[in-house]
């Protein structure tokens, strides 16, 4: 996919034992696990509201273990923690120049205000242009300010994780409102013609059987959307093979 464009850096690694001379272009930007959601689909890791929860119930025999081992793996960490420190942040600083795809995780990226904030202070310094953006988000939070923003990069692939339609899905994504993803949804059609939205689909358990709803439902409202599906492997329980 990205040879003819890269294929001298390729060349210089097979004549200097794998070494290359300079740092990534593609960077990726996991800031925290700040969420908004408790997705029974996801852990703590990547939820500050998840790991709130399973603190609460930790001593309840009804938790899966799995989600026990999780709260115990993050425990040293503080229920909102920073995965990236400054030294992180200075060394995308430091390389900027070079630096053409920037990929967001969180939590829920638009939830953390350190992460909008980095997003807008690269393109008020003029390097948004030639990057491209990756992320991943719920929709719930975006505002047109986020769209504001995000138009002045190059452009990028946009991944809107719905799993379900209606109120369903308030069971998979606790506690999202289905106005709320219709708003997110409306306002991605913002966005510029270098950017690619899709809806990421995650299909487990809880929305194998009703799964045709929301693709009937994108279909008819959202045809310049794509469609992506991605299948629970973990935790067991969760998996459409059951």
């Amino acid at each position: 996919k990205f040879y003819e464009k890269y294929k001298h850096i390729v060349e210089y690694a097979a004549k200097n034992s794998g070494s290359v001379n300079h740092l990534p272009v593609q960077w990726e930007i996991r800031m925290s696990n700040i969420c908004n959601s408790r997705c029974v689909i996801c852990w703590a890791g990547n939820s500050n509201q998840i790991y709130k929860e399973i603190k609460e119930n930790i001593n309840n025999p009804l938790l899966p273990p799995i989600q026990r081992d999780t709260y115990f793996y993050e425990q040293g960490k503080r229920e909102k923690y920073k995965r990236l420190g400054p030294e992180f942040i200075q060394k995308l600083w430091d390389n900027i120049k070079t630096i053409e795809w920037l990929e967001l995780h969180g939590g829920e990226p638009y939830a953390d205000s350190g992460m909008v904030r980095l997003l807008a202070e690269i393109s008020e310094k003029g390097f948004s242009k030639k990057i491209k953006i990756h992320t991943f988000s719920n929709v719930t939070l975006i505002n047109q300010n986020h769209m504001d923003i995000l138009n002045n990069y190059k452009g990028g692939n946009f991944k809107a994780s719905i799993d379900a339609f209606g109120e369903e899905l308030y069971y998979v994504r606790y506690p999202t409102k289905w106005n709320q993803v219709l708003r997110g949804l409306d306002l991605l059609k913002n966005l510029h013609e270098g950017w690619r939205v899709s809806v990421k689909i995650t299909i487990s358990l809880y929305n194998i059987y009703n799964i045709d709803n929301l693709l009937d439902y994108l279909s008819s409202n959202y045809t310049n959307f794509g469609i992506e599906f991605s299948c629970i492997n973990s935790p067991k329980f969760m998996r459409p093979e059951l």
